[in-house]
């Protein structure tokens, strides 16, 4: 089974892991990395660009798109940050955690915040195909901003801030002495390669 652009499971199964020394992880970081950019990372930039080019803002038509792309890379970064295998069930706190504690957006986001995104903004679109209570994806302001009844959030910035932290998520891996978290990796990328 291919598992990413020019990887297959038994590229990956190859790799000697055990031995966080090991010139192998330069090779698991690119499986992960030409698995990530293509499904996630390169369609939000083709759908940004192509909004980009509408100048009346209020016109763009992607920011749905692009957001529940976000969506799923969160809980992908999240899963791979933690080796966990399966996320049902724990979908609520993964965003708040995420949110909540990651570099990128720890300064923007608190408890109620991420909760009210992974309410009306993630479950919104996987469910209802649609933003639940008074939230709004917007391209303009601040990454998140309190509504009375919701929040509004700037799809274009909350990218931003998901692609530093895929970059800060690629450097931590590439580094031998961050072993727990490439063991988190491992676990994950294990179950996907069985």
């Amino acid at each position: 089974m291919e598992i990413s652009k020019g990887y297959i499971t038994e590229d990956y199964n190859k790799l000697d892991l055990s031995n966080h020394q090991s010139t192998d992880w330069n090779t698991a970081t690119k499986i992960f990395i030409n698995r990530m950019e293509p499904r996630y990372l390169v369609p939000i930039r083709l759908m940004m660009k192509e909004d980009a080019k509408i100048i009346n803002i209020r016109e763009r038509k992607f920011g749905f798109a692009i957001t529940a792309l976000i969506c799923l890379l969160i809980e992908t970064l999240h899963c791979f940050r933690n080796g966990i295998i399966d996320n049902r069930g724990q979908a609520s706190h993964t965003f708040e955690v995420f949110l909540t504690t990651s570099k990128s957006f720890s300064n923007h986001f608190d408890n109620t915040t991420a909760r009210v995104f992974y309410d009306h903004i993630r479950n919104g679109i996987l469910h209802q195909a649609e933003t639940k209570e008074g939230s709004r994806i917007r391209d303009i302001g601040p990454v998140i901003r309190k509504l009375s009844n919701g929040i509004a959030i700037n799809r274009s910035l909350l990218f931003e801030l998901l692609e530093e932290e895929f970059h800060y998520y690629v450097d931590e891996i590439s580094d031998p002495s961050n072993t727990a978290l490439r063991n988190s990796f491992k676990t994950k990328m294990d179950h996907i390669c069985q």
